[in-house]
C-alpha cells in the first residue's frame, strides 16, 4: 500500500509509511500525518478508501525521431501499441513487398497476405487508441 492514494475523512492522501505503536497507528502521508488509536485500528480498512490510479496518456518520440509511441502510464508500466514498437520494421516489409511486386508479379498473393496482416495490426492499434481516448476522458 506504500505509495498508494487513499481517502480519509474526505481528503485524499498518498501513503509514505506507517508505524504501529502500543496506543496509536501513525500513518505518514505526503502532506500530513494521520494518527488512529490502536483500539480503532481494526476498522482501518473501512476508514481508508483506496483510490484507483487513473491512467495518464503519454506520447514519446523514439531517439531517432522516426516514430512516436502513444500509450498510457499507470505509475508502474508504459503500454504501447505493436505498431509503435515495430513501425520501422513494418515500413521495411511494406517497401520490400512493393519492390518485389514491381519485379515479380507472382509475388502478389504473398504481398496481399502480408498487407492483410498489417491491416489487422493497424485495426488493433486503432482500437487501442480509442481505448486510450476513453481512459483519458475518464481520468478528467
Amino acid at each position: 500500500m506504500i505509495g498508494k492514494a487513499f481517502i480519509y475523512q474526505k481528503n485524499e492522501y498518498r501513503l509514505v509509511s506507517f508505524e504501529i505503536k502500543e496506543t496509536v497507528v501513525k500513518i505518514t502521508t505526503e502532506t500530513e500525518p494521520i494518527v488512529i488509536l490502536t483500539e480503532d485500528a481494526a476498522d482501518i480498512p473501512n476508514l481508508l478508501l483506496i483510490v484507483e490510479e487513473k491512467p495518464v496518456i503519454v506520447a514519446t518520440q523514439s531517439p531517432s525521431g522516426s516514430s512516436v509511441h502513444v500509450g498510457f502510464h499507470n505509475g508502474k508500466q508504459m503500454a504501447t501499441s505493436i505498431i509503435g514498437q515495430h513501425a520501422g520494421s513494418l515500413a521495411e516489409i511494406i517497401m520490400g513487398n512493393i519492390a518485389k511486386v514491381q519485379t515479380d508479379p507472382s509475388f502478389i498473393p504473398q504481398a496481399d497476405a502480408t498487407n492483410n496482416q498489417i491491416k489487422t495490426l493497424i485495426d488493433v492499434a486503432k482500437t487501442k487508441i480509442e481505448m486510450l481516448k476513453v481512459a483519458a476522458y475518464m481520468s478528467r
